[in-house]
């Protein structure tokens, strides 16, 4: 059975927008296993013992059951430039323990910070984010992501940020991006997109 993994942003023992985080699980039992919730996420973080200070990565491991629940310290990781990679037939629909294929594209960046996946010409994600990309005042997300993020979902709902389908040809006509996830809030820079590299 295939193991899949929440990570939840814990600051100052607080657990962020858990309510999506509850959604996309869900979307996991119903999908792949065709079963309705076995257990509230609300429910076992609240058993568990949490950091009370400073900012914690919460890795839930799980499929119909909970396997794993461990926090360790979360430090940025910074990211200035980006290296496209080509995959035609990427697929990471669900949150899977398993990131052997991005890790594999991760190993391609040369000595770019992280690699921006690019599949059927249209931009995807990063190896272990979304992307936004900055026109005038307004932010855009691909509607080719390859995962729908927690983060992403949020930011669409309080039309914070626009989808639209983002082919490789557009990305100059953008003029910066920024990467986001459950743990980039407003952490992640804005960089300029002559930083994503072909």
């Amino acid at each position: 059975m295939s193991q899949l993994i929440e990570t939840i942003r814990v600051q100052k023992g607080e657990f962020y927008h858990l309510s999506y985080h509850e959604q996309r699980m869900q979307r996991v039992w119903k999908g792949l296993f065709n079963i309705s919730p076995p257990w509230s996420l609300q429910e076992v973080l609240s058993k568990t013992s949490v950091p009370l200070n400073g900012l914690y990565k919460c890795r839930l491991t799980y499929d119909t059951k909970v396997k794993d629940v461990a926090f360790e310290p979360y430090e940025p990781r910074r990211v200035g430039s980006l290296k496209m990679i080509y995959n035609d037939t990427i697929s990471y629909d669900h949150k899977f323990k398993d990131r052997t294929v991005l890790n594999e594209l991760f190993s391609q960046r040369g000595d770019k910070d992280d690699v921006l996946i690019i599949k059927n010409k249209l931009v995807t994600d990063t190896s272990y984010a979304n992307i936004l990309f900055r026109k005038g005042s307004e932010w855009f997300t691909p509607s080719s992501c390859l995962l729908q993020g927690t983060t992403r979902q949020r930011l669409i709902d309080e039309k914070k940020i626009k989808v639209e389908e983002i082919s490789v040809d557009m990305i100059t006509s953008f003029e910066s991006f920024r990467i986001i996830n459950s743990m980039l809030l407003d952490e992640a820079p804005e960089i300029t997109v002559g930083h994503i590299i072909n």
